[in-house]
């Protein structure tokens, strides 16, 4: 959600992606509501998006539906500066986005 609130110029201030994803995105509550209620639900906190063109089922019958994005662009984990880098965004907020979210390692996203 936030690659896209960039993408749409939703969002300008630069922020950290990760720290931001996490502060926002609680997957360990819903999953905790879900087991409450006798649900059971993905046991991972992040995935790729844009990478899934039909529903996905799920042992008990739940689903994911397609994630693609219009574009058909795919966004992976921990890719979506790299994502942003390939949008027509102004080089200043790039770069802002650069300084606030380093890459660790050789490879990028």
């Amino acid at each position: 959600y936030i690659s896209q609130m960039y993408r749409w110029q939703l969002l300008s201030e630069p922020v950290n992606l990760d720290e931001t994803a996490r502060a926002i995105f609680k997957p360990d509550l819903y999953r905790q509501a879900a087991t409450s209620l006798g649900i059971n639900s993905p046991q991972i906190d992040r995935k790729t998006e844009g990478n899934l063109p039909q529903k996905m089922l799920f042992s008990d019958s739940q689903q994911l539906g397609p994630n693609q994005f219009i574009d058909g662009k795919v966004i992976t984990v921990g890719g979506t500066l790299k994502y942003l880098e390939e949008l027509p965004l102004p080089e200043a907020a790039l770069s802002a986005l650069r300084h606030m979210n380093p890459q660790k390692g050789p490879a990028r996203g």
